[in-house]
């Protein structure tokens, strides 16, 4: 009757260790599950961070591109004399206003790359 017991006892306890290593093996595939669906999302978040800087590398491009050429153009009409310009004094002046206001927020957009650069990749 003791050994009936101790068996009975003994079966119990396999029992719950079965049930125990179950529960185990559905949290480590939960787990698992989280850890991919983590690293799925990160690696989404990073490819639009990385568009976005491309993006932002890229309007900087074209704006430096631009003032560049209205900077030559102007320089251009410059040297051309003043009898032979083909805008107003007024359109001239506005025009290095323009390119300085160009410059500005080239020099903004620079240092805002620069920051982005330093906070993602140092």
């Amino acid at each position: 009757m003791v050994l009936r017991a101790i068996g009975e006892e003994n079966e119990h306890f396999l029992s719950e260790i079965d049930s125990i290593k179950l529960g185990l093996q559905l949290m480590q595939d939960d787990m698992e599950m989280q850890n991919t669906e983590f690293c799925i999302s990160q690696s989404k978040t990073i490819t639009v961070q990385e568009i976005c800087v491309e993006t932002l590398y890229q309007k900087l491009q074209l704006m430096k591109t631009g003032d560049r050429f209205l900077v030559d153009r102007t320089s251009d009409l410059i040297k051309a004399g003043s009898g032979h310009l083909d805008v107003a004094p007024s359109k001239a002046n506005q025009s290095l206003d323009d390119i300085s206001e160009l410059k500005h927020r080239s020099m903004l957009i620079t240092k805002n790359i620069d920051l982005l650069f330093e906070t993602f990749f140092k």
